[in-house]
């Protein structure tokens, strides 16, 4: 895979709300201890208030990290209605999250009475400290993520049965069981999501309490991808893929069927899959 198409392929973690406490409460305390027990980068000499413990100083790094984390993921996204990254916008996302970090930290806890040049080293001494603190809880974080997601596939092929696909309600009872060949598309409807499937050259419909999140990982062994936000379709029953004012679509292989919507975080995904 080149370097282009792993930075055009959508980022697929920190969607759930449990996913990102975890990033978020792992940096702050990852944070906290490392600081206060190792005292890296002459962190002795963080603060100047000589009234405020060392150990509230530096413990004020955690928290502040964990804040504004905490303001970029369940507020700043959703209010951008950014939920669903490619991986080169997950990386400026990160950036962005730094610079903002290294802002707040020089402004509480640098000399801002600096200027020129003085000014700019200590602004850029305090981002380098913040990235290195940063860095390794948030990659550990993601890595152990990826993992678990990955495990997850693993089990899911080894646990299913190559003629059918069965899918689980929120219960973890099967509500439907199809076979491959069959699954035409999924739509999402709120709490539910709706199934569409050939049936005697018509198309069925079936309705399922689960989400397209779940969906998407459960039914990647079986080619069926996330297309758009409110959309999985079954890439073996692609007929067509065009572009037209309004985006990419996609075209599947019964009749009557409706035209399936790519959104711009998936075309390049989409398109390398055909």
């Amino acid at each position: 895979m080149s370097l282009n198409s792993w930075l055009n392929r959508p980022f697929e973690l920190l969607e759930s709300k449990k996913e990102k406490w975890v990033l978020i409460l792992t940096t702050g305390i990852f944070a906290i201890l490392f600081l206060n027990l190792y005292m890296p980068f002459n962190a002795v000499n963080w603060h100047s208030n000589d009234s405020l413990p060392l150990f509230i100083a530096l413990s004020g790094y955690g928290v502040i990290g964990m804040i504004i984390l905490s303001v970029s993921q369940f507020i700043i996204r959703p209010f951008i209605n950014l939920n669903k990254f490619k991986n080169k916008s997950f990386i400026t996302w990160f950036i962005c999250e730094l610079l903002i970090l290294g802002l707040v930290m020089f402004l509480i806890y640098g000399n801002t009475s600096l200027s020129g040049k003085d000014f700019y080293i200590e602004f850029f001494q305090i981002l380098k400290y913040t990235f290195l603190v940063l860095a390794l809880p948030y990659v550990a974080v993601l890595y152990y993520l990826y993992s678990n997601k990955q495990k997850q596939i693993l089990f899911h092929i080894d646990n299913t049965d190559d003629q059918i696909i069965k899918i689980l309600d929120e219960n973890q009872n099967v509500r439907i069981a199809i076979e491959p060949d069959k699954l035409l598309y999924i739509k999402n409807a709120d709490n539910y999501v709706e199934i569409f499937y050939s049936n005697n050259d018509m198309i069925a419909k079936e309705l399922v309490r689960t989400s397209l999140k779940r969906l998407e990982h459960e039914l990647r062994v079986y080619k069926v991808s996330r297309c758009h936000r409110s959309y999985m379709v079954n890439l073996k029953n692609i007929s067509i893929s065009k572009k037209t004012k309004h985006g990419i679509v996609l075209e599947l292989k019964v009749n009557n069927s409706p035209q399936i919507p790519v959104s711009k975080n998936y075309q390049s995904f989409i398109q390398e899959a055909l």
